[in-house]
């Protein structure tokens, strides 16, 4: 089964540190696909990268994941219904 990482969500606490990412993700041969002034996603055709500006709210951070950090990553599978189906008879 081919599988690759997909994508990864990094939350940051400040919008300025997009600009950090954005220049080591260019030194790593990826692309922008969407900049704003507190969101970037850059893709090598494979693996995508999402930098989102969330300033920390504890309050909120609890129910909303919005903590400064990896809010998620994704894998991504070729063959997913084989799998599905797979894991499903046993």
């Amino acid at each position: 089964m081919k599988t690759f990482l997909y994508h990864v969500q990094i939350n940051v606490g400040d919008p300025r540190a997009i600009g950090f990412y954005r220049e080591l993700f260019a030194f790593l041969d990826y692309r922008v696909v969407v900049e704003t002034h507190d969101l970037l996603g850059l893709s090598n055709g494979t693996t995508d990268f999402w930098m989102i500006a969330t300033p920390p709210d504890r309050r909120a951070a609890r129910f909303h994941r919005k903590n400064p950090g990896i809010n998620h990553v994704c894998f991504a599978c070729a063959s997913a219904a084989t799998w599905i189906a797979s894991s499903r008879s046993s």
